[in-house]
C-alpha cells in the first residue's frame, strides 16, 4: 500500500519528438513526427501514402487529417498545403536528423 507521500504517476508520455521551428523548440507526437517525415521531401503525398509511411493504419481518415492540423499549428498555417484530390505538400523546408 502506498503512503500519502508517494507521488502518483497517472501517465507517462515517451513518444514525443522535438522539432525546431524558427529557432523555437516545438514538441511533436510520434505520429506527427512520422507524418512530417513523410512530407519532408516537399512532394505531394496522398492520404494512403501517409498512412503507409507513418504507420497510421489504426486511425480514422478524420484523425489522419487531425495530425495535419496539429502540424500546421506547430509549423505555421501555411507550412502544409492541400493539393486538391491528391494529398498534402510541405512547403516549409525542414531538416530531419537522427
Amino acid at each position: 500500500m502506498a503512503s500519502t507521500s508517494d507521488p502518483a504517476v497517472t501517465s507517462v508520455v515517451t513518444a514525443v519528438v522535438t522539432a525546431v521551428v524558427n529557432g523555437t523548440a516545438v514538441t511533436l507526437s510520434h505520429r506527427s513526427a512520422a507524418v512530417l517525415e513523410a512530407l519532408a521531401d516537399g512532394t505531394v503525398v496522398s492520404r494512403e501514402q501517409l498512412i503507409r509511411h507513418a504507420g497510421l493504419h489504426d486511425l480514422s481518415q478524420r484523425r489522419c487529417e487531425g495530425i495535419i492540423v496539429e502540424l500546421r499549428k506547430a509549423l505555421g498555417p501555411d507550412a502544409i498545403v492541400n493539393v486538391r484530390r491528391r494529398g498534402w505538400r510541405l512547403v516549409t523546408p525542414v531538416e530531419i536528423t537522427r
